[in-house]
């Protein structure tokens, strides 16, 4: 068959079958491309006594779909030789036998040593026309970040609670005083911290920053900074400004 493109549909076929004797020969020539839909197929078998015959295709592209079948098997005998040259095999593949997928077999129902010869050549594969041209142009990266915000006046910084993780997120949290008040108490327009006062105004303070961290006798991480009163200043109840 010489053609500039083959379509087999809904169980048709281009066989050479036989029941007894060696199964025929079928040799396509598909300028284009070759489609197989909906267990059609191309046959050489010979089902009883007799080889399988031979199958050769040489098209562009090749695609079986649906249990679509290429097959050169044989019953009591050797099986046939399938040879395909194209650019592309698409929807099936080489198998040990009939599936209900598309297959390309050459089998015996003597034994794996009576199977015939499938071979599928790729070599006129174009690969460089699906080569993609990558863009020669590069990212400037500082164009893809956006500026930070302006820091704004009066904001805190404060760490407080004991908390926790759920050891899933299906789980809950569980624990013992999950919210507890660590509110910074008043007394007198002085505020109290770590038994030392710090007298507060409206005038915002410099920014402190931390210079170590500590865990104290409770346990607890406290971010410190040194301090013309005290070496241990929280940063928790620091008043930060811009």
């Amino acid at each position: 068959v010489n053609a500039d493109s083959l379509l087999l549909d809904d169980r048709a076929g281009i066989v050479a079958i036989t029941e007894f004797g060696n199964g025929g020969n079928i040799e396509l020539q598909i300028e284009n491309d070759i489609l197989l839909k909906n267990q059609s197929q191309i046959s050489t078998t010979a089902n009883q006594i007799g080889q399988g015959g031979n199958i050769a295709i040489d098209t562009t592209l090749l695609t079986a779909l649906n249990n679509s079948d290429i097959t050169a098997n044989a019953g009591d005998s050797f099986g046939g030789q399938i040879a395909i040259a194209a650019q592309g095999v698409f929807g099936t593949e080489i198998r040990d036998s009939l599936t209900p997928q598309s297959d390309i077999t050459a089998t015996s129902k003597l034994g794996a040593e009576f199977d015939g010869v499938v071979e599928i050549d790729l070599s006129n594969a174009d690969p460089i026309g699906e080569t993609i041209e990558l863009p020669t142009g590069f990212i400037n990266a500082k164009q893809e970040i956006v500026s930070s915000c302006q820091i704004g006046r009066d904001n805190t910084f404060v760490v407080t609670g004991k908390g926790g993780i759920a050891p899933s997120p299906q789980e809950y949290l569980r624990g013992q005083n999950i919210l507890q008040d660590w509110r910074l108490s008043m007394d007198n327009g002085q505020l109290i911290i770590d038994n030392e006062q710090l007298s507060t105004n409206n005038e915002p303070s410099a920014i402190l920053e931390a210079e170590r961290w500590i865990v104290n006798q409770k346990g607890i991480v406290e971010l410190v900074a040194s301090s013309g009163t005290s070496d241990r200043l929280w940063l928790n109840a620091m008043k930060c400004s811009a």
